[in-house]
């Protein structure tokens, strides 16, 4: 890490109580506090706030990095020129999520417990090689995720294919032992009525010989 810290400031503020919870410097520079100062003073008297908008404004000595989130909790970073602007937003949004803008005192101030996350949080993002490390790390870990979630879902999807077709196998078989039921029935169907058609026509002989030889035999 060079002498010059790639960090200078990082304030946190309360729009609504137009305070500053606090103000973490790296170096001593007058100037970039009185910017800071007048830069917080200027947005909390707006009165009216955008959520999530990242800005960007250019200092004297270097770049002011701001945004405001909802209960409106004002984020204010000064970083060197040089300085990765992606880097910036991460170390934001570490901050956030770590609700470090709760462990304040009764006044409203940053508590220790507070002020030593805010500080070990800013040791790691001053030294941008391994930020980016990291960063590469949590990029692979991501991309593991991605990977194993995808062949989960490839899984998944080959034992719902699996399901489709043992249902298909299912509903084939259910058709096929209907069509054999159904073919039975017809069959036996069938038999009865050429049976009742056998005995018919058995009927209409023993008629006709009883109509034409019936009386040679009787006389």
């Amino acid at each position: 890490m060079s002498n010059q810290p790639n960090i200078k400031l990082v304030l946190i503020g309360n729009l609504d109580t137009k305070q500053i919870i606090t103000e973490y410097t790296t170096i001593k520079n007058e100037q970039i506090k009185n910017d800071s100062h007048l830069i917080f003073d200027k947005i909390s008297n707006q009165g009216k706030f955008n959520y999530n908008h990242r800005n960007k404004i250019q200092l004297s000595q270097g770049y002011a990095y701001f945004i405001n989130y909802p209960l409106n909790r004002l984020y204010f970073v000064v970083t060197e020129p040089a300085y990765q602007e992606r880097a910036v937003w991460d170390m934001i949004e570490t901050i956030d999520k770590d609700n470090i803008f709760l462990l304040v005192t009764e006044k409203g101030d940053l508590n220790a417990s507070g002020k030593q996350s805010l500080k070990t949080i800013i040791d790691k993002y001053q030294d941008i090689s391994k930020v980016n490390k990291i960063k590469e790390i949590n990029d692979d870990i991501s991309d593991l995720k991605d990977e194993m979630h995808e062949n989960i879902k490839k899984a998944s999807d080959n034992i719902l294919n699996v399901q489709e077709l043992d249902e298909k196998a299912f509903k084939i078989k259910l058709n096929a032992d209907s069509f054999k039921s159904d073919a039975r029935k017809l069959e036996r169907v069938t038999w009865w009525q050429n049976c009742k058609w056998t005995l018919i026509l058995i009927a209409i002989v023993v008629v006709l010989l009883l109509i034409f030889v019936g009386p040679h035999i009787w006389n």
